[in-house]
Order: C-alpha cells, then sequence, then structure tokens
C-alpha cells in the first residue's frame, strides 16, 4: 500500500490572460472534483467533471478528468480526455498542456516535450499555474515516462527566492513526487516536502505526502506521526486511515491496523476496490470470518475482479470450508491468465486438494511450489503431513529432520516423534519426545507420547518401560482445567500403569492397580476394560474349600 508518489491534484486556476477563465460554478465543481480526488473518491470526481463539461464545459474540467483516469491507471481514457480539452481549449494554456499531456499518455515523451516548450516560450516561463500543470502531467504519466528534468527545472524556477510562488507548498509537493519518479533522490524529494510544510503547516497534501516517504524509508515512526497530523487536521482524509493501517499491521498491531482500515472503508468510496482493500487488511489480520463476509460483498458487484477471487479462495480455505476454497481456486484458475496468478494461488489450491483427499494431484503442486520457496515452514508442514496420510514415513521424517536441524520447535520435533512413532520406530520416537521434555519441562503431552513410544518398545508391559513418563504426564496435568484438556490421554496413561501392575498377577499388583483402574472409570464411566477388571478386582472368585481330613480318635 506505501507507494514510491501518488499524484497530487491541485486546485490552483489559470488566471493569466490567455487563460479562458471558467465560470465561478465551473470552478467550483472542479475542485470539489479535485478534493474527491484526493481522498480517493473517484466515482464522485468522474460525475463532477463530467457534468462539468457537459452542462459548460471548462479546459480545466478535461484536464482534472485526464489527470484522473491517469491517477487510476487507465491511460488510454487520460489520454482521450486531455485529447478533448485540447480540441475545444487550443487556444488556452491549459489547453496546450492538456494536449502534451496526451501525448505523454501515449508515451511519446518527445512530442510532448515539444507541447509543453510551447507554453514555456509562450508564457517566458513566469507562468506558475502553467508550469505546475506540466509538472502535474509528467507526475501523473505513465512509469515508462522517466525523465523528470524538465518538471524539475520548472518547479524550482517557481518555487526559486524570486520565482513567481517561492511559497507555494503544491509546487513543492510535486518537485518531491518528481523527484521520487527519477529514484535516488529521496533526500531531495524530503526536503522539498518539509519546504512545503514549512510554507504551510497545516497542509495535509504536503504531510501526507512526507508520510507516504517516511514509510517507504521505513520511518514508520515518522510515518505514523504524519499520518496521524493529517487525520488530525482533516478527519476525512481516507488514504492517511489506509496507510497508518499499513504500518500498524507492519508492526504486529492488528487491532489498530483492523480499525485503521474499517475507519478507512467508512470515508473512501464504496466501490469493490475498497471492499478488497478492507478485506485483505482482515484476511492478513488473520480475521478471516469478516474477511470472507467483505469478499462476498464485494464478488457480488464486481465477480471478473482478480483479487477479491483470490482473496475469496483463501479465506473460504482459512475457515474451514475446504471444498469451497476448491471450488473457487478452480473458478479463479479458469478464469484469470497464468501471467497474473501467483505463487500463494498454487499453494492454497494444493492445500485445498489436500484437504479435499486428492493428494496425488495435491502433492507434485506443493512439491514444486516448495522448490520456489524452500523455507516456507508451512508448505513444508503441508507437504509433510501428505506423506503421512499416504503412509510414506520416509518421506515426512526426512522433511521434519531438516525442520528440527534448522532450529526448528518443539512442536517440530513432536511432529518427527509421531511420525517415528507411526512407522514404528519407537526409540526414535521417545528421543524425539525425551528432547521436548529437557527443553520444556511443561510440555505435559511430551510426557504422555514417551509413554505411547516405549508402549511401543515394551508391548506387553513386562519391562514397565512406559510407567514412569504416563506418571510424570498425569502428575504435570492434575489441575481441574487441564484434567479437562485430557481426558482421553489420562484414561490411556492410567490404564497402562493399571495394566502394568495386574500382569503381576498376585494380590499385591491387582491392589496396586486398583486406583488407576478407578481414575480411568471415572473419568470415563462406559470404559468395559476398567469396569471388567475391578469387578474382577472387587468380587474375586472364591478358593475352593480344603478338605481336611478327619482327625483321628484319641
Amino acid at each position: 500500500m506505501i507507494q514510491t508518489w501518488k499524484p497530487v491534484f491541485v486546485g490552483a486556476f489559470l488566471l493569466g490572460a490567455a487563460v479562458a477563465a471558467p465560470t465561478t460554478t465551473n470552478a467550483q465543481s472542479v475542485a470539489d472534483a479535485q478534493r474527491a480526488i484526493e481522498v480517493e473518491q473517484y466515482s464522485a470526481a468522474r460525475t463532477t467533471l463530467r457534468k462539468a463539461i457537459t452542462t459548460s464545459g471548462s479546459d480545466m474540467a478535461y484536464f482534472a478528468l485526464g489527470q484522473l483516469y491517469a491517477r487510476m491507471g487507465k491511460a488510454d481514457s487520460a489520454a482521450y480526455y486531455f485529447e478533448q480539452g485540447s480540441v475545444k481549449f487550443g487556444n488556452t494554456i491549459t489547453g496546450k498542456v492538456s494536449a502534451g499531456a496526451a501525448l505523454l499518455q501515449r508515451g511519446n515523451l518527445g512530442g510532448a516535450e515539444a507541447k509543453f516548450e510551447e507554453v514555456r516560450k509562450q508564457t517566458k516561463n513566469k507562468d506558475a499555474d502553467a508550469l505546475i500543470r506540466i509538472a502535474e502531467a509528467y507526475v501523473a504519466a505513465p512509469a515508462a515516462v522517466k525523465d523528470m528534468s524538465k518538471p524539475i527545472q520548472d518547479l524550482q524556477l517557481v518555487t526559486a527566492p524570486k520565482g513567481p510562488r517561492p511559497n507555494d507548498p503544491m509546487a513543492y509537493v510535486l518537485l518531491g513526487d518528481a523527484f521520487l519518479r527519477v529514484g535516488g533522490k529521496g533526500g531531495d524529494a524530503m526536503t522539498a516536502y518539509e519546504k512545503a510544510i514549512g510554507a504551510n503547516a497545516n497542509d495535509v497534501r504536503a504531510l501526507y505526502h512526507k508520510g507516504l516517504l517516511n514509510a517507504r524509508s521505513r520511518n514508520n515512526n515518522g510515518a505514523r506521526d504524519d499520518f496521524q497530523q493529517v487525520i488530525k487536521l482533516d478527519p476525512t482524509y481516507a488514504p492517511a486511515y489506509a496507510e497508518l493501517a499499513d504500518l500498524y499491521y507492519g508492526a504486529g498491531l492488528y487491532k489498530e491496523a483492523t480499525q485503521m482500515i474499517t475507519e478507512y472503508r467508512n470515508r473512501a468510496e464504496k466501490t469493490p476496490a475498497t471492499e478488497a482493500k478492507y478485506a485483505a487488511f482482515l484476511f492478513l489480520s488473520k480475521d478471516y470470518a469478516n474477511a470472507l463476509t467483505a469478499l462476498n460483498k464485494a464478488m457480488a458487484t464486481d465477480s471478473s475482479n482478480a483479487i477479491i477471487r483470490r482473496l475469496q479462495a483463501y479465506a473460504l480455505y482459512e475457515t474451514k470450508n475446504y471444498k469451497g476454497a476448491m471450488q473457487a481456486l478452480e473458478r479463479y484458475r479458469k478464469v484469470v491468465p497464468a501471467a497474473e496468478q501467483i505463487g500463494s494461488d498454487a499453494v492454497y489450491y494444493g492445500k485445498s486438494l489436500s484437504k479435499n483427499n486428492r493428494e496425488d494431484e495435491a502433492l507434485p503442486m506443493l512439491t514444486a511450489a516448495l522448490e520456489k520457496d524452500s523455507v516456507d515452514k508451512d508448505l513444508q508442514s503441508e507437504i509433510a503431513q501428505i506423506y503421512v496420510r499416504k503412509k510414506q514415513y520416509p518421506q515426512a521424517i526426512k522433511i521434519y529432520r531438516a525442520r528440527v536441524a534448522a532450529g526448528g520447535a518443539n512442536t517440530d520435533l513432536y511432529y518427527l516423534g509421531d511420525t517415528y512413532e507411526k512407522a514404528g520406530k519407537f526409540a526414535a520416537a521417545d528421543s524425539a519426545y525425551e528432547r521436548i521434555t529437557k527443553s520444556n519441562p511443561n510440555f505435559a503431552l511430551a510426557y504422555y507420547k514417551r509413554g505411547l513410544a516405549n508402549n511401543g518398545l515394551d508391548p506387553n508391559s513386562d519391562k514397565g518401560l512406559a510407567k514412569p513418563h504416563f506418571e510424570k504426564f498425569i502428575a504435570k496435568v492434575d489441575s481441574p482445567g487441564e484434567r479437562d484438556k485430557y481426558k482421553p490421554q489420562l484414561v490411556t496413561a492410567n490404564k497402562a500403569i493399571a495394566v502394568y501392575y495386574s500382569r503381576k498377577g498376585d494380590k499385591v499388583g491387582m491392589a496396586a492397580s486398583k486406583p488407576y483402574w478407578e481414575a480411568a472409570l471415572a473419568i470415563d464411566p462406559n470404559d468395559e476394560q476398567a469396569k471388567q477388571t475391578l469387578n474382577i478386582i472387587n468380587n474375586p472368585p472364591k478358593a475352593a474349600g480344603v478338605v481336611k481330613k478327619p482327625a483321628g480318635k484319641k
């Protein structure tokens, strides 16, 4: 969202003798439209300018409409309205600037500069408005137009100590924008923005552009202060909220980011693009349900928007609607050209295929994606889980071992141990779980898993290998909240210890096993093994009577 530059639309009007001065009503309409453009109310601006053109018409209305389309990245439409303005008002300064602006939008730099040079000669480089219009045309030109030397020179003439407007904030803002388009001129751009603010401390456009440059330079605190000042001066300035949301998101302040993007949405134009921007922030902040609601709303009015389609599919996946995500991505892949698809599209499609039991299709797609981004941990985990489900344990173990070797977390060790366990490699599984208990003695489930691994090593409980680990697990979760969380595991652990004691086959062993059978039954009253064993313990079969030999008579 933080852009290299954002074109500025000035509110000044040409007043020189060579200018066809617009009527007051028309001038106000153009000024209103330019204000709407600044705060990203593009439809309102377009409506106002088209009305101004059809009712009374003015060179500035055509120029502003061309600038609007240029800002929206629609070079053909921009060129059309610039050309219309130059045809209808070819004798005015703005009409002549429009002719050059049209050529810039067509990529004809030489032809454009020739038109602009005519204006400079006609005004003897003393008409500040004319030079500012030329600079506006350059700053709004397509990215292919890189030579900004002429507009920079023009604006420096305007703002020179003895120039026509040495303290014009808008001229300085345009100068900063022109420097940014050159590249490597961030310092010069910042100086220009600061001069604009020095000329008028309350100029929100200058503050906003300074904030953009601070954000691009990673001076996040400075950018935050600039955008907050913009909002303080003008609470309706929608773009400042969007930029603050971007800053807060980058700082991990998701609540604040969501608040700011909501404020942006409430103030910006109600369009699918606005809704998509809002939904994107919700998605990135992991508020997937609300993101999906916003995306569904945007899809209802602009189903052809590739970004909206993409995010909708992603949000369906993250809200666990895996079938819906798969179907949405299949539609997306059919209608969006391959050149416009991005790497995460294949990842989400592969993951959705996997969740719909289409692992054979998912695996090559995800593996190819991993080759492009070998450090994507989520992708590694997804592929490993597919291998586990396909019982291709060596491949999964290879991934988890690499994760652990790269300094992975205890969760990586846990899944490594679990995969070893499924593969019947109980000693290796126990070793992985043991490493967890050493690095985090409070990881209760690791003790339980050690018990299971040792059960695998001692399937008949002859050696009691699992017993100490299950005992530690039971002790670790001996609190009301924890016991409720681990009910199935507690049943297994208690029964395993009970079986160990019961196998002794004597009264002492059976007595020692009783409290563990009782504990298991208390957690799961329907456990038949615990019921039957306790019934035997509590009601042992009576021993056959010993017939004593009668005593002989004395």
